[in-house]
């Protein structure tokens, strides 16, 4: 039974095997659990897959507020849970899911 967001984060990290986390990712993750766990479940099976949906869903909102900044601006900066970001391109490594060894794409 898992009712700490810390544990649930460092036990989704071990199951994936997740190795050099870009530090947004780490922050997208570390809520991605606190919400999990205001489910009101505590089985791993359940907050695993909670976290990997609300994680891919966060996400891609990000992506599609950066994307729109970039129609305006050559730079966008975004702030996430007091942490700054600043991007250059669409292609930057933090906005591709596709790279993330723990993220299942399927056609």
């Amino acid at each position: 039974m898992i009712t700490d967001a810390h544990i649930l984060k460092q036990q989704y990290i071990d199951d994936y095997s997740i190795d050099g986390i870009h530090p947004l990712h780490s922050l997208i993750l570390d809520e991605c659990c606190e919400t999990a766990l205001k489910l009101g479940k505590h089985d791993y099976s359940t907050l695993s897959t909670a976290v990997t949906v609300a994680f891919l869903t966060c996400l891609s909102s990000l992506k599609s507020v950066i994307e729109e900044g970039f129609k305006e601006y050559d730079t966008v900066k975004i702030v996430y849970r007091g942490n700054q970001f600043i991007f250059e391109t669409l292609h930057d490594p933090a906005l591709d899911s596709a790279r993330l060894n723990f993220i299942r794409h399927e056609n």
